[in-house]
């Protein structure tokens, strides 16, 4: 098993977490292909800077999947070091949502390392295989506050579960060789 110490900004509070393990398949470029997709509509229909899936490591977290429209800042396998007080550390350490309609005026994330992408809203979800270990998270983030709506989170559930299929699928195809 694999491991990585991530931060809940809020607290500084450091939590150990489970990560993919190295008998895990590799994602192939047809899957990353589609969640490209299903970002790229998600950002549409959602109308905001950004959607991406990331990839958490025993030391840092990777942009494995990006929404392509204009305005998003994220590179595609970009990886910042783990303790920083990125807002997907606090999603995984906590093991559930995180929602910030507006980092401006919540004091704890006025200073977390997206204010230099000029991300101030952000909703983010957990990604896990199906044996518990985090891949990593999805998450929508925009430059404007936003309102965190049922249908944004709702929309944000589906690119997780597919995600999370995804996964399975890789998973059963592994064992089934």
């Amino acid at each position: 098993m694999s491991y990585a110490n991530v931060m809940i900004l809020e607290t500084e509070q450091k939590v150990r977490i489970r990560v993919t393990s190295l008998d895990k398949p590799q994602i192939p470029e047809k899957t990353e292909k589609e969640w490209v997709s299903m970002l790229d509509k998600t950002a549409a229909k959602l109308k905001i800077s950004a959607a991406i899936i990331t990839k958490v490591g025993q030391k840092d977290i990777e942009v494995f999947a990006e929404s392509t429209n204009k305005g998003n800042p994220y590179e595609a396998k970009a990886k910042i070091a783990l303790g920083t007080g990125l807002y997907c550390e606090t999603v995984l350490a906590r093991n559930r949502e995180l929602a910030i309609s507006n980092t401006k005026t919540h004091p704890h994330w006025k200073s977390n390392p997206e204010a230099k992408n000029d991300m101030i809203s952000y909703y983010g979800l957990p990604i896990k295989w199906p044996d518990g270990e985090f891949f990593g998270t999805v998450c929508i983030l925009d430059k404007k506050p936003m309102f965190l709506s049922s249908e944004i989170k709702r929309i944000t559930a589906e690119c997780r579960i597919e995600a999370e299929k995804s996964l399975a699928c890789l998973t059963d195809d592994l064992h089934a060789q």
